[in-house]
C-alpha cells in the first residue's frame, strides 16, 4: 500500500515539489496553517498515513513579525496532528 502523504504549503517551492512526487497539498487559500478548525477538517478528510509542514512565512524583510511567527513557530499542525489519529 501507498502511504497517503499530506503537503501543507503546497505553492512553494518545496510543497509543489513533494505535490510533484504524488503527494496530496494544500497551499494557502486550502487551509490556514494558524487555523486548527482549518488543519483539522483537512487531516479529517485527507486522512493521511504522514504529514509535511511546508508552509513559512519567508517575506525577509518582515520575517519578525507577528504573522511569521504564527506560521512558522505557532502553527497548529502539532495541535491538530495527535487528535486525527
Amino acid at each position: 500500500m501507498i502511504p497517503r502523504v499530506l503537503v501543507t504549503g503546497a505553492g512553494g517551492l518545496l510543497g509543489r515539489a513533494c505535490v510533484a512526487q504524488g503527494a496530496v497539498g494544500l497551499d494557502r487559500a486550502a487551509c490556514d496553517v494558524t487555523s486548527i478548525s482549518d488543519l483539522d477538517r483537512a487531516l479529517r478528510t485527507i486522512r493521511p498515513d504522514a504529514v509535511i509542514f511546508c508552509a513559512a512565512y519567508t517575506d525577509v524583510d518582515t520575517a519578525d513579525s507577528p504573522d511569521a511567527w504564527r506560521v512558522n513557530v505557532d502553527g497548529s499542525l502539532g495541535r491538530s496532528c495527535p487528535r486525527s489519529g
